[in-house]
């Protein structure tokens, strides 16, 4: 529709007309996008931008970053736009204003266009996700969404007695707003994983998976500072074993249908579970971490699900 009312329209064109008209609906950049698409007030746009949304990575350290926005008038007439950034916020709802257009205001002659730049200084102890838009005024409000990142890296490594291991890594912070987690085969391989994180205190853990025969849940705390590269060793050294024996409450042999691993940490608010189910027969050693001291309740489980074993089955 809009390339038969507008046929000298190019595809970057249409796609910003779509976007920077759309509607908000209040939600979130990562969410939205730039809103739901009104395609009247898409037909009707004076304006086109290029790019029709910024996302950008800041390196570890890096305060600076400079993007730029080119406009253009699709009017046969001139128009003057000005720019702002009504809000800055990152993952937790924190409200921003390292962030601005420059210049603020553009004079655009008929189907001309104009340059200017979106300029992110941020601070050395500000780090994160953020997210949000750049208003472009002219007879209507034109809407640019934009999503930017500076993270600190926390590399886990799970350190077996010997040999190799394979784990699944999961991470919080003491109030469980932010929860990470990554599986060996699916996000790595080996036995470590590097993630990117704001800055906080972090509970980390390492659960091993099942095609080993070494089975254990380890954790503990770590710091991870603005802008750094932090590594915490998730040692199975460091942990206690604990034999859990395959037997009724009549000490006989247990035919195991399920073995089961879990731990659940919590608060009043929130829970962050990871656990694993296997087929499996015979006691099972395992190696726990003694809990950290992060201020919340941890749980272990550990459980089996079984029959009574045949003879043959113990052979």
């Amino acid at each position: 529709l809009l390339l038969q009312a507008h046929p000298e329209w190019t595809p970057d064109v249409v796609k910003s007309a779509l976007m920077a008209t759309s509607l908000d609906i209040g939600l979130d950049v990562l969410d939205q996008g730039a809103g739901r698409i009104h395609t009247v007030d898409a037909n009707n746009a004076e304006i086109s931008t290029n790019p029709q949304s910024i996302s950008f990575e800041l390196e570890a350290g890096q305060s600076n970053h400079v993007e730029a926005i080119t406009v253009k008038n699709l009017l046969d007439e001139e128009i003057t736009v000005t720019l702002e950034i009504p809000e800055l916020k990152d993952e937790a709802g924190n409200s921003f204003n390292f962030a601005f257009a420059t210049p603020n205001t553009l004079t655009i002659s008929a189907n001309s266009e104009e340059v200017f730049n979106f300029v992110v200084n941020i601070l050395e102890d500000i780090d994160g996700r953020f997210t949000g838009k750049i208003i472009i005024k002219g007879n209507r409000d034109y809407v640019v969404p934009f999503i930017f990142e500076r993270f600190s890296k926390l590399t886990l490594k799970a350190i077996p007695l010997e040999g190799t291991i394979h784990p699944l890594f999961t991470i919080h912070n003491e109030n469980l707003t932010i929860i990470r987690g990554a599986s060996f085969g699916f996000d790595f391989s080996g036995d470590n994983f590097t993630f990117k994180l704001p800055s906080d205190n972090y509970t980390a853990y390492a659960i091993g998976e099942f095609d080993t025969d070494l089975e254990y849940i380890l954790m503990d705390t770590v710091e991870v500072e603005p802008s750094s590269e932090t590594t915490l060793e998730l040692k199975i050294a460091d942990a206690r074993p604990f034999t859990v024996k395959a037997q009724s409450l009549q000490e006989e042999p247990l035919l195991l249908v399920q073995w089961s691993k879990q731990f659940i940490t919590y608060n009043d608010e929130k829970t962050v579970s990871v656990g694993h189910h296997d087929p499996i027969l015979g006691d099972q050693l395992i190696y726990i971490s003694n809990k950290p001291d992060n201020k919340l309740d941890t749980d272990i489980l550990l459980y089996l699900q079984g029959v009574p074993a045949r003879a043959e089955d113990l052979e």
